[in-house]
């Protein structure tokens, strides 16, 4: 019972998450877009899964309603997130492979439907998860393409989805070969545990990236970092040269170590930026900083 109890939570601190940081960035006063359906079909599918393992208090919802709805909707979140990464990346043949994605979910959630209901017997398991990869690979694939894009914005977004989906895409490697050598029950169990946790933190990372307040977030939180490791007072001073210090770094970054386009997005002249860009390389060599890269100066 304890094991079913931390599933759920866990499901439902994944829900509250997605919807959560929909509703910190805004996106729920815009238009819908692709990955706002994707983060609430998402969220939905984490509150079947806390429904399923809770279930004094699914009483009101049977276990073949949530067995038949959860294949669909992980189904058509799989696809959305293909067509979203096609969409960002703006590849050609990209719709291409979203309809053939979709029409391979479809496949999928019929045979998971048909063999829960005892129709047909069918390798359901190897389905889902042949189905669950794929999806991952044709993002990343789609995504990689995005990177060698001329536009400097689609590259940055590109760098950040799949720097986000690495971690899962790891986690997810775990799990099927647990799966495949039958590995420890206790860690397969653990993985699938925090799967929907992994799924959240990347939808955070590409939301907020997508709203535009992720360099801004990393700002502050370097800022904060580097109060509390301050050494001395703390005073105006002190406080003007750590946001300086993470402003440049973080103008370098998005812009790819440009110091034209830097000094363009910190609204600055480039002799302007240059110099201060100059006394913070000069302050702590050993400090990894993003400004140290060869290509900086």
């Amino acid at each position: 019972m304890q094991l079913i109890s931390l599933f759920g939570a866990l499901a439902l601190v994944a829900a509250v998450s997605k919807v959560g940081v929909l509703s910190y960035s805004g996106m729920f006063s815009r238009r819908p877009t692709k990955l706002v359906w994707l983060v609430l079909l998402l969220a939905l599918c984490d509150v079947l899964l806390f429904l399923k393992n809770d279930v004094p208090i699914a009483r009101f919802v049977t276990q073949e309603t949530i067995r038949d709805m959860k294949p669909l909707l992980l189904c058509g979140a799989l696809a959305l997130a293909v067509a979203y990464a096609a969409s960002v990346t703006r590849v050609r043949f990209g719709h291409l492979a979203v309809a053939g994605y979709a029409l391979c979910g479809a496949v999928v959630a019929y045979f998971v439907i048909v063999s829960d209901s005892g129709l047909v017997t069918a390798p359901v398991a190897w389905l889902r998860r042949s189905y669950f990869l794929s999806g991952i690979a044709l993002s990343a694939l789609l995504t990689m393409q995005g990177i060698r894009s001329q536009s400097l914005v689609i590259r940055q977004r590109c760098r950040t989805v799949l720097g986000a989906l690495t971690p899962l895409a790891a986690l997810s490697s775990a799990h099927y070969v647990m799966v495949v050598f039958s590995g420890a029950a206790v860690i397969d169990t653990g993985i699938k545990a925090l799967m929907p946790i992994a799924v959240s933190l990347v939808l955070v990372v590409i939301v907020l990236e997508e709203s535009g307040q992720l360099s801004s977030l990393r700002i502050k939180l370097e800022v904060l970092c580097r109060i509390v490791f301050h050494k001395g007072p703390i005073n105006a001073s002190a406080l003007t040269e750590c946001l300086e210090h993470a402003m440049v770094r973080s103008a370098l970054c998005r812009s790819e170590y440009n110091k034209a386009e830097a000094a363009r997005l910190l609204g600055l002249s480039k002799s302007t930026f240059h110099r201060k860009a100059a006394k913070y390389r000069s302050e702590k060599r050993g400090e990894p900083v993003c400004v140290d890269h060869p290509e900086a100066f």
